[in-house]
């Protein structure tokens, strides 16, 4: 199976771009002394202006890792996930229970392939894994996390509600 990577535009913001330092940019670069008096300065200053946005946003804003999105399914699995979404406007537009029974099923089929898909790429992964240091030991690294007891959190009881358990912040 052979996984194709779309290539990633750049967007011009996102949660992670730096606002100051852009504001510096387009600051220093923008050039305030500008003749107005024809419509051809006009455009050639928006167009100026427009450029200069656009690179400031390109500098500022950092392309997002798309790693914890699994991007590398299958294409039959792609394909669902269509079929789920066409399914969910239909239901949404007709509300019907027949609708709702058939994206229910999709979305069970597509929790199930994607459960699949998922075991095998682990159970690939951990094919692969040796602890030699020709693969610095990757073996190691993988069993690290579970290693470590898992932690129980146990439920609170609310003592002002005669000992309910607590389901809010809210008492009582």
């Amino acid at each position: 199976m052979v996984v194709i990577e779309p290539e990633r535009t750049q967007m011009l913001y996102n949660h992670r771009t730096d606002w100051d330092s852009l504001r510096e940019y387009v600051d220093e670069a923008i050039n305030l002394k500008v003749k107005l008096k024809t419509a051809e300065d006009i455009d050639q200053a928006l167009k100026h202006f427009t450029n200069l946005v656009q690179e400031a946003c390109w500098r500022m804003t950092p392309v997002l890792d798309s790693s914890r999105y699994n991007t590398n399914l299958p294409l039959y699995i792609k394909d669902k996930i269509i079929e789920k979404r066409r399914l969910r406007r239909i239901w949404h537009l007709s509300r019907h229970p027949i609708d709702k029974a058939a994206l229910n099923k999709a979305i069970q089929n597509l929790r199930k392939l994607i459960q699949t898909a998922n075991d095998l790429t682990l159970q690939d992964q951990l094919q692969s894994l040796s602890a030699t240091k020709v693969t610095d030991y990757s073996l190691w690294k993988c069993m690290k996390s579970y290693d470590r007891p898992q932690e129980q959190k146990p439920p609170l009881k609310n003592e002002k509600c005669s000992s309910k358990w607590a389901r809010t912040t809210t008492f009582c």
